[in-house]
């Protein structure tokens, strides 16, 4: 998908600044922002701002500054491993809840069994094995609503999933994908491994190699889905598809770059701390109970 397939509808109603349409990012576009069909940018680093330009409609239409209130608190939570399709009802459960202001900022954390997920505008083409094979292997097929195209997930890959308001950010779709990168690169040199961004293929990269994924939705400025990193996965169910519809890409782990086994311990420690520098609140670990119980 191209960076410029993006679809957005911004417009003001009773001064109120809205979205109407989703914001989702392929995990394998490039950045280009002049092929936007929303010239849309930030006055600062807390408010919308300015005029855009929707080359489709050929018209000027101007936004109204709106004052955000900063809400600072946030909550961590990790889940341990969860079948996909029950990740999914939360993560839209806890979107909703998070977009009437019922919750604050989020950061689910946590593995699925095998599973083969394809992005909303994924290509089922880049499946190598057949839908028989993957049911006959137990890995089921989704297709959601994130950005990206057909991705692996499965234990040994911790899969983060942050739900936040990006407005209290200030963050465009391509900066809030950078600042996810960030994260992992951080996570990523703390255990002795020197990644790498690309421009035109967004993730994570050791070499010519991918080591984690990233492909997020955004509806009414709020996030969900998120990325992946492979800590000890099993690769060879990449082996089965194109990873993010790139033919001839290699997928690669923390553990077969070191040598060595990787502490999920640890490795979330390290998430969590970097994730904190990054997205700056009063991160708070919860469990899913004390969430419900609380809301």
């Amino acid at each position: 998908m191209a960076f410029g397939d993006l679809e957005f509808d911004y417009y003001v109603e009773q001064n109120k600044f809205l979205c109407e349409k989703d914001e989702s990012f392929n995990c394998h576009s490039g950045l280009d922002p002049e092929s936007r069909s929303l010239n849309f940018y930030l006055e600062n680093s807390r408010i919308p701002a300015g005029a855009y330009h929707d080359r489709n409609r050929g018209r000027n239409n101007d936004i109204r500054v709106v004052e955000i209130s900063m809400v600072q608190k946030g909550y961590i939570v990790d889940l341990g491993l969860v079948e996909y399709g029950k990740a999914w009802e939360l993560q839209c459960r806890l979107w909703s809840k998070r977009v009437e202001g019922g919750l604050p900022d989020l950061l689910l954390l946590l593995e699925h069994p095998p599973v083969m997920t394809l992005g909303r505008r994924g290509n089922r083409s880049y499946l190598i094995a057949s839908p028989e094979e993957l049911e006959a292997m137990g890995v089921p097929i989704f297709h959601v609503e994130r950005g990206g195209d057909v991705t692996y997930h499965g234990p040994g890959q911790i899969v983060g999933y942050p739900i936040l308001n990006l407005k209290d950010y200030g963050y465009r779709v391509v900066r809030y994908v950078e600042q996810l990168e960030e994260v992992l690169l951080r996570v990523l040199r703390d255990f002795g491994i020197e990644g790498k961004r690309e421009a035109l293929n967004r993730g994570v990269w050791v070499g010519r190699e991918k080591i984690a994924s990233i492909g997020v939705a955004i509806k009414r400025w709020v996030s969900f889905h998120g990325f992946a990193l492979n800590y000890g996965t099993d690769l060879k169910y990449f082996d089965l598809i194109h990873p993010c519809g790139l033919e001839g890409i290699k997928v690669t782990s923390m553990e077969k770059v070191l040598g060595k086994k990787i502490s999920r311990d640890d490795l979330t420690e390290k998430i969590r701390l970097h994730f904190k520098e990054i997205f700056e609140r009063d991160w708070e670990e919860k469990t899913l109970e004390q969430i419900n119980s609380e809301f």
